[in-house]
């Protein structure tokens, strides 16, 4: 989401990947946020919430949907942090979900299957 091309502005909160899969009758959104190093939720859940406003500029109207919030990790995360994170939800039009986690590496399948 950092690609000068998508033409998103320079401040603006934006996750890592924006990842649209389309299936046979509904469609995967997942913005996904990679974190190697340790995390704070405030910021994780800020960038996949821009992911989703991004989504949402992008995603035609009336197509239906399937809201998949992913943060990829590589360390472990402190209690803290995981209880902000399972808290909080990510937004896209009517679609209020929690960010799934996976350890980096995770294949990506495992995450949108949940």
């Amino acid at each position: 989401m950092d690609c000068d091309g998508l033409g998103i502005p320079k401040g603006r909160k934006r996750c890592d990947y924006l990842f649209f899969g389309a299936g046979s009758d509904v469609t995967c959104v997942a913005p996904i946020e990679l974190k190697s190093g340790s995390l704070k939720a405030g910021p994780v859940l800020e960038q996949l919430e821009g992911g989703a406003k991004m989504a949402d500029a992008w995603l035609p109207q009336g197509v239906s949907f399937r809201l998949i919030p992913i943060v990829a990790h590589g360390k472990r995360i402190r209690r803290k942090a995981l209880n902000d994170l399972r808290a909080n939800k990510i937004r896209l039009r009517g679609q209020r979900k929690k960010a799934v986690l996976i350890k980096c590496g995770d294949s990506l399948t495992k995450a949108l299957g949940q």
